[in-house]
């Protein structure tokens, strides 16, 4: 029997839930939790957290969301480093910022690192939790280079270790290394080795040795995370949750900072470091867009782009996010020869719909998700790794995007921003806006009917995301016909927006024999395609017309009972398989 395409929905009951302090059976004996010792040391403001579980070794905690300020510095020293970046925060707080300000510092310093790759030098991060009292409108920092970011609720893993020194160096990259050696021992899912770590610091310079706390930082998981897991249907068997939160029934809830305590995160300069070995980062050249008085927008040609590109089925932001990384993960690793670690980064392309071409009742936005390297030689190989591959009609308005060219070849111009870009769809358009209207003033030309979202950093980078706003530069303004105007808003699911856990029903093939499925993409709503694989089927058909659906659905079933309850030619009982399915039309 040829094999089943079937779009199945599943209902669910809505259950509220809500996390305490759960301790896993790792140990039996005591766990040695860091908690008390924080609360010793945190003198004034520091972030607020949730203690999920401990092991002798170390603490899951989950991080509230909060705003934080940060510098970074590229550097081969870690302790030079830090000791810079700590004056930069120092002069901050202490009134370097536009309403001379002066404020409490908060506790923990944060440095954020990863052990260096091909070359020494590093990008190394010092961070500070903005006090709540000036959240919402913070002060601007006097130097462009610390900025201001949003950290979404986050669930990390925490070790405590000792230390004679404020300064953070070769021992903190020596239990670093540790740490991850444990966490890869104890089948912990995290980064790996060449991800990043923390070193959080209580103590301040002038503490003396035994009231330093110091501790080692590792990400877990995040909402962005878990959902991609909980979309995929993989958090019922615990992947990707800390091994001490393995058996706990109760799905996860999060907690977004509103949209509106949020500030514009754009950048007054860009880095110029965001993207290093051993990822494989396109080359590129930068040019300034004359008459345009802002440094964070450039003109960019890339060189050597090379991409494979996704259409989710979605109208939705979000959702195009999750249900495009399955998909283009393995074509990736096979088409393109290149390690999914080392992928540059993603974009996500918002796309005016076109109502001459899609219709008025299709969706607002349509989407286009890229995962990008460098490496590319231009090659029709190259072009055709921009092709779909998800299955279904492409949008015509997606193709008319670029009538037929080849996108990664065509100029852009970019404008900078911080912050994590799945959480902050409202920064996302007003950063879009504000890149427009200065190419408008100088009646700079370019394709206005789509925004590509870039994201160069992966979520276990916690400060100092580098993102752009990029839209494809029209030089000679000959593409401007038909192209609708972007409007500044990105629709997100229901789901995206949830607080209540969500429902589950466990699977759905449990407790009865089922054929064997393949899922081919999941959609929001709990809707998934799936593919049947092949297996013999029996059916019956209603005797007679019937007035309506559930009175030919029975008229039908009792056949199939009656065959199952032993009509047959053996005599025979047969448990039920699932699903049992009904069809009806209209006569």
């Amino acid at each position: 029997m040829a094999s089943k395409v079937l779009l199945s929905a599943v209902l669910l009951v809505s259950v509220g839930v809500c996390h305490g302090d759960h301790h896993a059976d790792y140990s039996q004996s005591k766990p040695t939790s860091a908690e008390g010792d924080v609360e010793h040391v945190c003198n004034g403001e520091c972030p607020e957290y949730e203690l999920l579980c401990s092991t002798p070794e170390y603490d899951v905690r989950r991080y509230k969301s909060a705003l934080w300020v940060s510098t970074t510095v590229p550097h081969l020293s870690l302790s030079q480093a830090s000791a810079r970046g700590r004056k930069l925060l120092h002069d901050y707080f202490g009134g370097a910022n536009d309403k001379h300000l002066k404020m409490s510092h908060t506790s923990p310093m944060v440095t954020q690192t990863r052990e260096p790759s091909e070359s020494p030098v590093r990008e190394i991060t010092v961070s500070l939790l903005l006090p709540k009292k000036v959240a919402k409108t913070p002060p601007k920092p006097a130097d462009p280079w610390v900025v201001i970011d949003l950290v979404p609720e986050t669930i990390m893993y925490v070790k405590k270790f000792g230390g004679r020194s404020p300064r953070v160096g070769f021992v903190a990259d020596r239990e670093a290394h540790n740490f991850f050696k444990t966490l890869k021992a104890n089948k912990e899912p995290h980064p790996g080795e060449d991800g990043y770590y923390y070193v959080a610091q209580y103590g301040s310079e002038d503490s003396s040795d035994h009231d330093m706390h110091n501790e080692i930082w590792v990400f877990a998981l995040n909402e962005r995370t878990y959902k991609w897991l909980e979309f995929n249907d993989l958090t019922a068997d615990g992947e990707g949750l800390p091994q001490c939160l393995h058996g706990n029934e109760e799905p996860m809830t999060w907690k977004k900072m509103d949209q509106s305590h949020i500030p514009l995160l754009t950048r007054e300069r860009c880095s110029t470091t965001y993207c290093q070995a051993p990822k494989k980062c396109p080359k590129y050249e930068l040019s300034e867009v004359k008459g345009v008085d802002d440094e964070s927008i450039h003109l960019k040609q890339y060189k050597d782009f090379r991409a494979l590109a996704y259409i989710p089925p979605t109208c939705y932001y979000d959702t195009a996010i999750h249900a495009s990384a399955g998909p283009l993960l393995n074509p990736w690793t096979t088409r393109v020869g290149v390690p999914a670690s080392d992928v540059a980064g993603t974009i996500t392309v918002a796309i005016e719909k076109r109502e001459e071409l899609d219709g008025k009742s299709s969706c607002q936005k349509l989407y286009n998700v890229w995962y990008f390297a460098g490496g590319g030689t231009r090659s029709q190989e190259d072009r055709n790794m921009l092709e779909n591959e998800n299955g279904f009609r492409t949008p015509k308005t997606v193709e008319a995007v670029h009538h037929g060219k080849t996108a990664g070849s065509s100029p852009i111009y970019t404008k900078c921003f911080g912050g994590n870009a799945y959480y902050e769809p409202i920064t996302i358009t007003s950063t879009a806006k504000l890149l427009m209207e200065r190419l408008r003033d100088q009646k700079k030309c370019f394709l206005g009917d789509h925004v590509g979202v870039w994201e160069f950093h992966p979520q276990s980078r916690l400060f100092d995301h580098y993102n752009e706003i990029t839209v494809f530069a029209d030089l000679d303004c000959s593409e401007q016909e038909g192209r609708p105007p972007f409007t500044f808003h990105l629709p997100v699911s229901k789901d995206y927006s949830r607080t209540e856990a969500r429902p589950s029903l466990g699977h759905q093939c449990d407790t009865h024999e089922c054929p064997e499925t393949t899922t081919i993409m999941g959609l929001e709503n709990n809707l998934q395609i799936f593919e049947y694989k092949s297996a013999n089927w029996f059916y019956s058909k209603s005797p007679s017309k019937s007035c309506s659906n559930e009175e030919a659905f029975h008229k039908a079933l009792n056949p199939l009972l009656s065959y199952l309850n032993g009509k047959n030619e053996n005599n025979s009982r047969i448990d039920m398989t699932r699903p049992l399915y009904g069809q009806a039309r209209d006569i």
